[in-house]
């Protein structure tokens, strides 16, 4: 198969902030830039269906991964997704910020003062 009928997604790191942003390319369209994998992967199937192009399995399995180890750290790895932490590089790999015991209490609009 040729290479333009494919949907790529990768990695890149952003000018704005420490963030990872996932960069989503398929030839003849704008790259499309998504803040996490989840989003990524439903861009990339809602251009799948529309463009009837081929998404590889390591594109998939990449985006996969990244939503697992978001959701859980803690999830066992089967042994190709070892693999493919061990080939990322460094500066790539996500370690998910701590949970706060304390939300931030939510900000209220407030109340009319009654009409006299």
């Amino acid at each position: 198969m040729e290479k333009k009928n494919f949907i790529n997604a990768e990695l890149v790191k952003s000018n704005k902030s420490f963030n990872k942003v996932w960069m989503i390319t398929t030839e003849g369209w704008e790259p499309k830039f998504c803040k996490n994998a989840a989003k990524a992967l439903k861009y990339i199937f809602m251009l799948k269906r529309s463009t009837g192009r081929y998404v590889s399995n390591a594109t998939l399995e990449s985006l996969k991964l990244e939503i697992a180890l978001r959701r859980d750290p803690e999830t066992p790895l089967t042994h190709l997704q070892q693999q493919m932490i061990e080939a990322m590089p460094p500066q790539l790999i996500t370690v998910p910020a701590p949970s706060k015991a304390d939300p931030k209490p939510v900000s209220r609009r407030k109340p009319r003062k009654a009409a006299k």
